[in-house]
């Protein structure tokens, strides 16, 4: 019987090999890898994001490759697939606009046909075109119940003896009045009627970083300063971020990028101005100068960073002229605070790698205490507690700790932790406030209670996003990152929502709630609110 003929493969019609094992290889590494990292990052919520961006951004990246030259699949095949990829990405962009970052960096998005924020600002502002007209110099002076600068009379964001009525529910905050806003991160400051912060406005052709005045009772405007200078960045947006200090009766406001403005808070006119980065010849940071200026006295205090040793600066408030600068180091994002040990009244700073101390007088850097981050950022003020030691937090995964300055035989002075609760309560740019022997604050981006005497972290429940905080009497006024206003009763036992609303539009809120009396000013890089607080009677 004779052999058959061995069989020949057609040219015409090719034996295909699928390569599917490598899609298997690629979806096994890319998923394990995001889930090792989900889990490796599961109390950092910024980092988690992060991951996703290089590991599932990768991922589909090495799946598309696998697509279009590795399948095996017909050429047709691939190309229908790549227009059926291509198709819903191009819906979305013809729909879609992107807007800004939030705190955890994840973009949002908004419709390209609704209205923008700049076309609802041009509205409102052609209707205060009367701004800056017949002013007459007046004094302010700060009365009880003001909010004279970055959180309030003491900068801990906390307003006691108020008499809060806490039954929202039944009593809500009555909305006074609410208009459109210039961008910005800016909070306010509150003397009297005067209500001050800062905007960006104008376009970047014709910018105008403004220093605004409101009227308290209506919301209009009193007045506006402006400087032709435009600050952007993709993360963090754009417009100022610091807010205006009162003192005297002038207004003192850093700009983005290191203007130094000293206003006639009842007028609005310049007094003297300077640029903080130029004095200490140093680079602007990532996100901007961002620290509210320290004013006391004859002086006003900054912190431009920098390796001139010029980082921190002390100018005379009267007429700008620099009384001494001092210090080395990356500028951080929080402002100085003064303290005093031992009859030494000292400037605290906390500047991106360190919390350092400089002598008032002198500007000598008396210590310092190595605290940084990988981009940084440290942007809480330092507390100083009741019994001289001093409280720091940073986010990125770094956390909070306890310092105590003390200064030995020699004069010198040295530095320990009482306690170091790494990677735990962690303020990113947030500020915590003080109940007794708890800080409560946003870890990271969920509210959290921490126990100052030990760096314990009690409980982290309420889910805030990166908003900001203040008490008022023995409770927590929250503004969420997505403009909801919320009243919460915290202990160190637990916390407890009594009420939660919508009071702001525009997407993202980090700006700090101000309190004058009980009107509560809140605003993000879109719109401006007053809502007066219900009273117990």
């Amino acid at each position: 019987m004779a052999e058959p003929e061995p069989t020949v493969p057609s040219t015409l019609n090719p034996v295909v090999k699928y390569r599917w094992w490598i899609l298997a290889g690629i979806l096994i590494i890319g998923v394990g890898l995001q889930i090792a990292a989900c889990i490796h990052f599961a109390d950092d919520r910024t980092s988690q994001v992060f991951s996703y961006y290089p590991v599932t951004g990768g991922t589909c990246f090495s799946l598309i490759l696998w697509w279009c030259f590795a399948s095996g699949l017909s050429r047709r095949t691939r190309l229908v697939g790549l227009g059926m990829l291509a198709l819903p990405a191009i819906v979305f962009v013809s729909l879609f606009e992107y807007k800004r970052f939030q705190g955890d960096m994840v973009p949002t998005w908004e419709w390209r046909w609704q209205t923008s924020a700049e076309e609802k600002r041009s509205v409102f502002l052609a209707s205060q075109s009367d701004v800056n007209s017949d002013l007459t110099q007046q004094t302010l002076t700060v009365s009880e119940g003001d909010w004279p600068q970055f959180r309030g009379v003491n900068r801990d964001g906390t307003v006691l003896n108020l008499g809060l009525d806490p039954d929202w529910e039944t009593h809500p905050p009555e909305l006074l009045w609410k208009h459109p806003v210039g961008m910005g991160w800016s909070s306010f400051a509150v003397v009297g009627d005067y209500v001050f912060t800062q905007e960006q406005r104008g376009t970047k052709e014709a910018p105008e970083e403004s220093v605004v005045c409101y009227d308290l009772n209506t919301g209009d405007q009193r007045w506006v300063y402006a400087d032709p200078v435009w600050f952007s960045e993709t993360l963090g947006s754009d417009g100022p971020r610091a807010t205006p200090t009162f003192f005297d009766s002038k207004i003192y406001a850093l700009g983005a990028t290191g203007i130094l403005n000293c206003l006639d808070a009842s007028t609005g006119k310049l007094i003297w101005t300077r640029n903080i980065l130029e004095d200490a010849e140093a680079e602007n940071l990532v996100w901007a100068m961002s620290a509210s200026p320290l004013v006391y006295e004859d002086y006003v205090v900054c912190n431009p960073g920098g390796d001139k040793n010029k980082a921190v600066v002390k100018y005379n408030r009267h007429d700008g002229s620099i009384v001494w600068q001092s210090g080395n180091g990356a500028a951080g994002y929080a402002g100085a605070v003064l303290a005093t040990w031992n009859d030494v009244r000292q400037l605290i700073v906390f500047d991106g790698d360190k919390l350092g101390a400089y002598a008032d007088e002198t500007g000598e850097e008396l210590w310092s205490y190595p605290w940084t981050n990988q981009p940084k950022v440290n942007a809480a003020l330092p507390v100083v507690l009741d019994d001289g030691t001093i409280f720091i937090s940073s986010g990125y995964g770094v956390g909070s700790a306890r310092l105590k300055p003390v200064q030995e035989a020699d004069g010198k002075w040295n530095v320990t932790a009482d306690w170091v609760a790494k990677n735990r309560f962690r303020l990113k740019f947030q500020d915590a406030v003080l109940i007794g022997d708890y800080a409560y604050g946003a870890d990271d981006s969920v509210l959290a209670c921490l126990d100052l005497s030990n760096g314990k972290r009690l409980w982290k429940k309420g889910r805030y996003g990166y908003g900001q905080i203040i008490r008022v009497d023995d409770y927590i006024v929250v503004l969420s990152e997505q403009g909801e206003l919320a009243l919460v009763k915290a202990t160190p036992e637990g916390m407890t929502e009594l009420y939660k609303k919508q009071a702001l539009q525009g997407g993202i809120t980090w700006n700090h709630p101000a309190l004058a009396e009980n009107k509560l000013l809140i605003r993000n890089a879109e719109e401006v609110a007053c809502y007066a607080l219900p009273l117990k009677k």
